[in-house]
């Protein structure tokens, strides 16, 4: 009986011992996911995002996005006034001044999704929206989607003036699409009127009706 009782003791001390393992593990895993959040969130980025060796170089390549940026370290959180632009591109970057965010030299824009969740967007620089719109839209993982999904996709992750134009561009051009998918709408002849001439030569019958 004492070996019994003795090795129900023991077991019940190795439960309690794997549930505080795995309490201390689950408490573990969870501070670690909150420090991840923590640290996307002051850090944002995708995997797409990562595949560039320096997307602050990439950004000081394009003249509108160094710019904009200019203006945000001269001015800080203080909309300068500026009524003439050198294009309509900055002219939109202009107006989209109060959304923007400098993160180590690289600038962000934050806005509302669909859904209406806060997100932050890589501004993308104009010589890399070609590529970024093939890789959303060819890729094996997505299948060549239509030009609302390709959209979606794209526009909750990155932000450019005239992107969605760039993407219809992209998606309306894309080689395979245009072998493979029914791109143009069914057309139908045009229906005629049928005219009878004499009694007897056009009998119709209602087979559905009446309603």
């Amino acid at each position: 009986i004492h070996g019994e009782v003795t090795s129900s003791s023991e077991s019940r001390s190795e439960h309690s011992i794997d549930d505080a393992t795995q309490n201390t593990n689950s408490s573990s895993n969870l501070e670690s996911e909150i420090t991840n959040a923590d640290r996307i969130a002051k850090n944002p980025s995708s995997s797409i995002e990562n595949e560039f060796e320096s997307l602050k170089e990439e950004q000081e390549k394009d003249e509108d996005i160094q710019w904009i940026k200019g203006l945000i370290l001269e001015n800080g959180v203080q909309k300068p006034k500026i009524s003439i632009f050198e294009s309509p591109t900055r002219r939109i970057l202009y107006k989209q001044y109060d959304h923007f965010t400098l993160v180590d030299g690289i600038l962000y824009r934050h806005s509302e999704d669909r859904y209406g969740f806060k997100t932050t967007q890589l501004v993308l620089p104009k010589q890399v929206v070609e590529r970024i719109v093939n890789q959303v839209h060819s890729t094996i993982y997505n299948g060549h989607l239509g030009k609302s999904k390709t959209m979606s996709k794209i526009t909750d992750r990155f932000y450019r003036p005239f992107l969605k134009d760039d993407i219809m561009r992209c998606v309306k051009c894309c080689d395979v699409c245009q072998k493979i998918k029914l791109t143009q709408p069914a057309r139908h002849a045009e229906l005629i009127y049928l005219t009878p001439c004499r009694p007897n030569q056009l009998i119709t019958t209602d087979l559905a009706g009446p309603f």
